[in-house]
């Protein structure tokens, strides 16, 4: 009766975040009207103390303010708030959001060929397959910018040995960035078969086996 019980409820949970990430996939299809620029620099991310340590990291490392934004993409949350600072030089961001209460960070190198380089330090990053041509790394709860950057740079150095990729000589606005990015993402999952039936997989399984895998342990 107790493993009956047990199986129930596994399947029940299971359901429960299949249907979480079919509905996240499908509001996810627009997100051009999910983005919301904030002008006048009001958000809990922007005044808290963790915003004021990454805003100095981001200065001694210069990469400049560029965009405040509230994200309106999570199912049944509020908007994800989003500061973006970017060294026009090295063509990356450095993006820092709230999720539950908790800031995580992330560095986006624009490449050559047209794709992208992310390390993140949540592993909800992986939790999607990634386009192709496009690479993803994450290491949960390295809260330390300038390990993570260290990681960032690691791999775009391993990446131009292996597949010849370089960093890109211009881009666009980056509210324009992190729209396509998020509709390259979304068409090709939908495109996977049976991808409506995956998310307890992905959310269970592939968030933790990506975890500190690093693009050299990706790629070899």
């Amino acid at each position: 009766m107790i493993l009956a019980y047990a199986m129930l409820f596994f399947l029940f949970v299971g359901a429960a975040i299949n249907v979480v990430v079919i509905l996240s996939v499908q509001k996810l299809e627009h997100p051009e009207s999910l983005l919301e620029v904030i002008q006048n620099g009001e958000s809990v991310l922007v005044n808290g103390a963790d915003y004021a340590t990454r805003a100095h990291w981001a200065e001694d490392n210069e990469f400049r303010p560029d965009l405040l934004a509230d994200f309106h993409g999570a199912i049944g949350a509020g908007p994800i708030t989003m500061a973006v600072w970017k060294n026009d030089y090295k063509k990356t961001f450095l993006s820092s959001y709230t999720v539950g209460g908790n800031i995580m960070s992330e560095f986006v190198t624009l490449l050559n060929n047209g794709s992208g380089l992310t390390t993140s330090n949540s592993i909800d990053s992986m939790l999607f397959p990634t386009a192709p041509g496009h690479y993803v790394q994450a290491f949960g709860g390295m809260t330390d910018l300038d390990k993570l950057f260290r990681k960032h740079e690691a791999a775009l150095v391993h990446l131009n040995q292996k597949k010849n990729v370089t960093i890109a000589d211009r881009w666009e606005t980056t509210d324009k960035l992190i729209v396509e990015s998020i509709q390259r993402q979304i068409k090709y999952v939908k495109n996977l078969p049976f991808w409506q039936f995956r998310g307890c997989y992905w959310f269970f399984i592939r968030r933790h086996r990506m975890k500190n895998k690093s693009i050299a342990e990706q790629y070899p």
